[in-house]
């Protein structure tokens, strides 16, 4: 039965190094015999999963389309095997105050939530919540402010195309950088943690100095991603 890491297309544009580092750790401890594509079937980079395929997923994207449309026999967080594995090590962010974003795609994910929370305390951060945290989270960046594309809905109806109607409206470029501050405004810590790309994308647009968790984890903030 193989075992495959789903990285998703954004990840791997965005964080390249994180990722390529995140593939040669699975890749080491033997979780993983390669890599697979795009998660959606419609997109050109998609590579049919082979039935009974142990999926590890990092993106929440590819988790929703992965548990309800591939036929995987497992699906597993990336986060999960590092929680698990008592031999990573973990950077040292010396009790850093950060703020958690949640993202609306993730809602429900329990577990999920559960675990970038316990591996920022494994890196030594503070944690400050906001108020629409975890299963009430609404944010997404600003994808959330445009009409969900058809492929969400098509491969993840439960997860993705079942919303609430005032998201997914369309808003003016000018609109959506607005909003961005706005919800930015509401982060007290000099720096936000998600673990969505287009959180990252949105919190960035709104001004917020921004980490993606995957990057926190394999310490390459300050290195280029190419």
């Amino acid at each position: 039965m193989a075992s495959l890491l789903m990285p998703g297309c954004n990840n791997m544009l965005m964080y390249t190094r994180s990722m390529k580092r995140l593939g040669e750790y699975l890749a080491e401890k033997g979780a993983i015999d390669g890599i697979a594509g795009c998660c959606k079937p419609s997109n050109t980079a998609y590579q049919e999963i082979p039935e009974g395929t142990d999926l590890i997923v990092i993106c929440n994207t590819c988790s929703a389309i992965a548990n309800e449309s591939l036929g995987c026999h497992s699906v597993t967080h990336a986060f999960d095997i590092i929680l698990n594995d008592d031999d990573f090590t973990y950077p040292d962010y010396d009790g850093e105050e950060i703020t958690v974003q949640d993202c609306w795609r993730a809602r429900g994910n329990h577990e999920l939530h559960d675990a970038v929370r316990e591996l920022l305390r494994h890196m030594n951060f503070d944690i400050v919540e906001l108020e629409e945290n975890r299963d009430s989270s609404r944010f997404c960046g600003t994808a959330t402010l445009m009409p969900l594309p058809q492929t969400s809905m098509e491969f993840a109806p439960q997860q993705l195309g079942d919303h609430d109607p005032s998201l997914f409206v369309s808003h003016s470029e000018e609109d959506r950088r607005r909003l961005m501050r706005e919800h930015v405004s509401k982060i007290t810590t000099p720096r936000v943690v998600s673990y969505c790309t287009v959180c990252d994308k949105g919190l960035t647009l709104g001004g917020a100095d921004s980490a993606s968790l995957i990057n926190l984890l394999f310490d390459t903030l300050m290195l280029p991603q190419s």
